[in-house]
C-alpha cells in the first residue's frame, strides 16, 4: 500500500482514538451537554460531539476492512489462528487478568482470595471489563476473515450499494418512523432483520474495503456523508 494511503490511515486511526477518548470522559465531556441550558448552542453542540464520537468504533472496523480484506491479502486459516486470533486472545485474557488482580490489591473491600475459576468463567462468559468488548467483537472479526474476503471480493458495486442502503433503511430510517408511530412502543421482529449483515464485524469491514477499493475518490466524500448521517441516527 502506498504511503499516502498509510498515511490517511494512520490520521484515521488518530481520529477514532480521540474519538474514543472523548466517549469515556464522562461528565467531563461526553455528558456535559445534561448540564447545559435546555436547547441552547452550547446544548446542542455538546450533544452533538457526544453522538459523533460513537462513530469511533466503526471507524476502526472500516480501517481493518481495508488493511485485512484487500486483494493479495492472503493467509491460511490456520495462519489467521497463528498469527491473529491468538495474539489478540493473550492480549485479552493478559489485560483482563491485570485488571482482575487490581481489583484483588485495592477494591474495597477487597475480594478473599483469587477465584481462577470465577476470573475464567467470566471472562469466557461475558467480560471483566465492559471497555474490553471490542476485542471481543475484533477477535469474531478475525475468525470472519476468510469468508469476508471471499465476499469483498466478489461482490459487484451493486451489491455494495444494496448492503449500504439496507443499512441506511434497518439502522437509521425505520427506527426513527418506529419512534414517530410507535413511541418506542414496538419495533420490527429481529427475526426479519438481516443482521448478520449490519453488524459490525461484517458491515463496516466491508464498507471499508468497498471505499478504498472500489470507489472513485469524487464520490467518497458523498458517501462519508450518508454513512456518518447513518451511524449517528442509529445510536
Amino acid at each position: 500500500m502506498e504511503k499516502r494511503n498509510i498515511l490517511y490511515l494512520e490520521i484515521m486511526r488518530i481520529i477514532a482514538i480521540l474519538l474514543v477518548i472523548f466517549n469515556h470522559t464522562g461528565e467531563r465531556g461526553f455528558l456535559i451537554f445534561v448540564n447545559c441550558a435546555y436547547n441552547s448552542l452550547g446544548f446542542w453542540v455538546c450533544m452533538a460531539l457526544s453522538v459523533i464520537c460513537k462513530f469511533a468504533v466503526p471507524l476502526f472496523f472500516i480501517i481493518s476492512g481495508v488493511l485485512l480484506l484487500k486483494d493479495g491479502k492472503d493467509e491460511s486459516i490456520v495462519s489467521i489462528f497463528k498469527k491473529r486470533i491468538l495474539r489478540m486472545l493473550i492480549v485479552l485474557v493478559t489485560f483482563s487478568f491485570i485488571n482482575y488482580f487490581r481489583i484483588y490489591l485495592f477494591w474495597t473491600p477487597a475480594p478473599k482470595s483469587l477465584n481462577f475459576k470465577d476470573f475464567f468463567v467470566t471472562l469466557y462468559s461475558n467480560c471483566h471489563f465492559f471497555s474490553y468488548w471490542y476485542i471481543y467483537a475484533y477477535i469474531a472479526f478475525l475468525i470472519s476473515l476468510p469468508f469476508l474476503r471471499v465476499l469483498a471480493r466478489n461482490l459487484k458495486t451493486t451489491h455494495f450499494l444494496y448492503m449500504i442502503a439496507l443499512f441506511i433503511f434497518f439502522q437509521s430510517i425505520l427506527p426513527v418512523v418506529e419512534y414517530i408511530v410507535f413511541k418506542g412502543q414496538y419495533s420490527l421482529n429481529g427475526y426479519a432483520r438481516p443482521d448478520w449483515l449490519l453488524n459490525n464485524v461484517v458491515f463496516w469491514p466491508l464498507l471499508g474495503y468497498f471505499l478504498e477499493y472500489r470507489l472513485e475518490i469524487k464520490n467518497i466524500k458523498k458517501l462519508a456523508v450518508l454513512m456518518g448521517g447513518g451511524e449517528v441516527f442509529s445510536v
